[in-house]
């Protein structure tokens, strides 16, 4: 499932992705040491937004590091995401959590807290804000 907002305060920016990487709308995206966004991983830091664009292999720029627009996220914004390593409970409402890929939460992992669960939806997927420490914008 794409991350996506759950509510309408989009705020698009834009900068340059890396070249030769495909990115699907609603990845989350951070960027390398050279400054270029790509999908994230569990590992990820410096998280920029969530992707508002789609750059596949079939683009005309896939290989070029072209703008891409991403939706950054400001304090408090909410996006729904999916979830893995267990079911939200209103228990884990408040507390911390990691990325497992560009697109899910682990619930089991806390060791870079990505995202704060802030509200359950069903057993696949919750109401996430992203950390405001492992965000920026850029």
């Amino acid at each position: 499932m794409a991350v996506y907002r759950k509510d309408d305060k989009h705020r698009i920016r834009s900068t340059a992705k890396k070249a030769s990487t495909a990115i699907a709308v609603g990845e989350i995206l951070t960027v390398d040491t050279n400054g270029f966004a790509l999908p994230a991983v569990a590992a990820s830091t410096n998280l920029i937004g969530v992707s508002a664009q789609r750059v596949g292999t079939d683009s005309s720029d896939y290989a070029s590091a072209t703008p891409i627009a991403f939706d950054a996220p400001r304090a408090g914004d909410r996006f729904v995401m999916s979830v893995t390593g267990g079911t939200p409970a209103q228990t884990n409402v408040g507390e911390f959590f990691d990325l497992s890929n560009s697109t899910t939460v682990d619930m089991a992992a806390s060791t870079l807290d990505h995202v704060k669960l802030v509200e359950l939806r069903d057993s696949t997927s919750a109401v996430f804000e992203f950390n405001p420490t492992v965000v920026f914008s850029a």
